[in-house]
């Protein structure tokens, strides 16, 4: 009797830590995914339910839901854009005809003709290179966020190792992005403008060169880091599987052909991205997922939109162009691929490195 009765008053007594050892671990869990959740910014997390609220098979409504916030973007900003299409052509198109009536030197008209096309697009593009660097800034800040929660199920595997290589070494190619376009890339487009809009005005072939410097430059970078990230998971194992081959060429000709720059290089990983979206498990990987493409999508809708603009604008205008101002629209479209560019790099990082992270915990 009276081992019985010590028996239950051990029992009373342990009772408390065992529930503690299972309460922690799902408050560690609770605190982490909060933690995602708050380093989602505000527009983005009103596309999305919460991390508690999403459900495993909820990635395609996900999906829909961007989807149509990108184009709630695209209507919103269409009429301003389709108003700078018709500001540049008739700019090119009124220098064209007072040089053709000869009314004007050629010099001069060409002068003026670039410093319109340069004010003209001035905001735009000032717009645009904000909130290309405000979308790399907000997805490093997510990315840590989600590849800290991750990394955790990825260690509970057994793989502590590979789970901080990948932490580590994601972590590195965001902060390693986000300080070349801060330092380095972003003043080169400037400059790459610039020089684009003096040889325009003055028809200076020197100056001609050096904008095609700047923009090969830019666009090596931007390929190194995105061909070297792509390598990083291809050596560590992860970027494997196979997935619909229809479903892939389709995926791989439409990045490639609607991303400037990279597109080539997003889309040789395109079966990667398809094959996880069809494994996602846990409401954590596919919450992930749906923050990294809300974060990018309004921003990548409206530079697209411009990119897109400026090269509808060089194309009609090369119709009627007598002065070479066309070529001062192609700088500007393609600074504005840069910037596009830019924002889809950082994009590919975010979202291989979760699937990475949930192909290696089996999520």
């Amino acid at each position: 009797m009276r081992r019985l009765l010590a028996a239950l008053v051990l029992l009373w007594a342990l009772s408390p830590a065992c529930a503690a050892a299972e309460i922690l671990p799902e408050q560690a869990e609770m605190a982490q995914t909060d933690q995602l959740e708050q380093a989602l910014p505000d527009e983005a997390a009103a596309l999305l339910p919460s991390v508690a609220e999403t459900e495993a098979g909820s990635f395609s409504q996900g999906l829909e839901r961007i989807g149509q916030a990108a184009l709630g973007a695209l209507r919103q900003h269409l009429p301003q854009s389709m108003r700078t299409v018709g500001l540049l052509l008739g700019i090119v198109l009124l220098c064209s005809l007072v040089h053709t009536v000869g009314t004007g030197g050629a010099q001069i008209l060409r002068l003026v003709g670039a410093l319109a096309i340069a004010a003209a697009c001035t905001a735009g593009l000032q717009s645009v290179f904000a909130a290309g660097q405000e979308t790399l800034e907000q997805l490093q800040v997510f990315s840590a966020a989600l590849l800290t929660t991750l990394s955790a199920s990825v260690a509970a595997t057994g793989a502590v190792t590979t789970a901080a290589a990948l932490h580590a070494g994601t972590a590195f190619f965001l902060n390693l992005l986000l300080r070349l376009v801060t330092s380095l890339l972003l003043p080169l487009v400037y400059g790459f403008v610039a020089a684009g809009t003096a040889a325009a005005a003055l028809g200076n072939e020197t100056l001609t060169r050096v904008a095609a410097l700047l923009k090969w430059f830019v666009t090596l970078c931007l390929k190194g880091i995105a061909t070297a990230f792509v390598a990083y998971l291809t050596l560590s194992g992860v970027v494997s599987g196979s997935a619909d081959g229809t479903a892939v060429k389709a995926v791989k000709l439409a990045v490639s052909t609607a991303v400037p720059v990279v597109g080539s290089i997003i889309s040789d990983a395109a079966e990667t991205v398809l094959v996880s979206a069809g494994m996602l498990k846990n409401a954590v990987g596919v919450f992930g997922l749906l923050g990294a493409f809300a974060i990018c999508a309004v921003p990548f809708a409206r530079i697209g939109l411009q990119y897109l603009g400026l090269k509808l604008s060089a194309a009609l205008s090369a119709v009627v162009d007598g002065l070479g101002l066309t070529r001062l629209l192609d700088v500007m479209a393609a600074a504005m691929g840069m910037v596009l560019a830019m924002t889809a790099v950082a994009l590919l990082l975010a979202v291989f490195s979760c699937v990475c992270a949930l192909r290696l915990s089996g999520a």
